[in-house]
């Protein structure tokens, strides 16, 4: 068994199931954006809920509403003002006596001028509170039409997201499908070229890319076996001096890098294609542009078929592994 070939080929199938693992890290991403992008717009659209409700209240009364609205007040004012004509007169004639009579001769035009204090009153406060409503009645029929128009933009820019992250989300998925078959073909190849199954459990991007540095350098010749590729790597799994998870792994890259550079090169180019994707969405959302337009989001699609492509025709044997796979250009 030619063990260069066969680290070659781990490696083309560490990068394959690792594109398959930046597919799921692209579509967590969009669906957390989403998410907040969507909640954002809901905010918007419960304050303006709040705003359009107390605006209502004006806009919508109608005349027996505003009737009875107007003889309550009529009863307040009458019953306010009432109380202070009965009280003047009282605290008038109080005021007199203790200036010893110098003020008695004003109390009858203190009386009357309480009486008409009340009555005149009782008729201008509510005809003032009358027209104030019909005002503002009149301008919050305005202010209304504004807010419902801004309820409806938010609302329209809410189904927006939605359906522009959701095809994305689509979109990748077909592509982690793809990536997916192109893994099946690969593995299909070591089975028929190298006379070797990978076991089941060792199908992941961090104990395949280990392996394939095992096989480069000479560490292990087989598979199997005390010596063999999967006890070394148990064994150092035991020893932490490796991060299995692939989670693991992007969240503690200076570990990985000094162990396991194969998988340190590929998570950090994957992280970067994520983040960029991902903020490439973002903005077009922000923009409430097409998507299918977008220069960079196609870009991101157009290197993705060359992987593709590029990986098949590995698979297929069209073409040799060579150095510098284009995952990691």
């Amino acid at each position: 068994m030619d063990n260069i070939k066969l680290a070659n080929m781990l490696k083309a199938l560490a990068e394959v199931e690792l594109q398959e693992y930046e597919m799921a890290k692209v579509m967590e991403a969009l669906q957390h954006d989403s998410t907040q992008k969507k909640a954002a717009c809901q905010d918007q659209i419960r304050n303006y809920e709040i705003v359009k409700r107390g605006t209502e209240s004006y806009s919508d009364i109608g005349f027996w509403r505003l009737l009875g609205k107007t003889l309550l007040v009529i009863l307040k004012t009458f019953l306010i003002l009432a109380a202070i004509g009965i009280a003047l007169p009282i605290v008038w004639v109080i005021l007199s006596t203790l200036s010893l009579g110098l003020l008695y001769r004003f109390t009858e035009n203190i009386v009357y001028f309480s009486i008409f204090l009340t009555f005149a009153g009782t008729i201008v406060v509510p005809l003032v509170y009358v027209i104030w409503w019909i005002v503002k009645k009149h301008s919050s029929k305005s202010e209304l039409n504004d807010i419902r128009s801004r309820i409806s933009q938010w609302e329209h820019k809410k189904e927006l997201i939605q359906t522009r992250y959701q095809q994305q989300i689509a979109q990748i998925e077909q592509e982690k499908v793809k990536f997916k078959r192109i893994a099946e073909q690969i593995y299909a190849k070591i089975s028929a070229d190298c006379n070797v199954k990978i076991y089941y459990k060792y199908n992941n991007p961090v104990a395949l890319a280990r392996f394939s540095e095992y096989f480069e350098s000479g560490r292990c010749t087989t598979l199997e076996g005390p010596h063999g590729a999967y006890n070394l790597y148990e064994s150092e799994v035991r020893m932490n001096a490796i991060i299995e998870k692939l989670d693991d792994v992007a969240n503690n890259l200076e570990q990985v890098r000094r162990g396991q550079f194969i998988l340190y090169q590929g998570i950090q180019m994957m992280m970067h294609r994520v983040n960029t994707f991902s903020q490439d969405v973002s903005a077009a959302c922000d923009r409430m542009e097409s998507l299918e337009k977008d220069i960079k989001l196609q870009t991101y699609y157009s290197e993705l078929h060359v992987r593709q492509q590029e990986y098949t025709n590995y698979a297929l044997g069209v073409r040799d592994y060579g150095t510098g796979f284009v995952t990691y250009q």
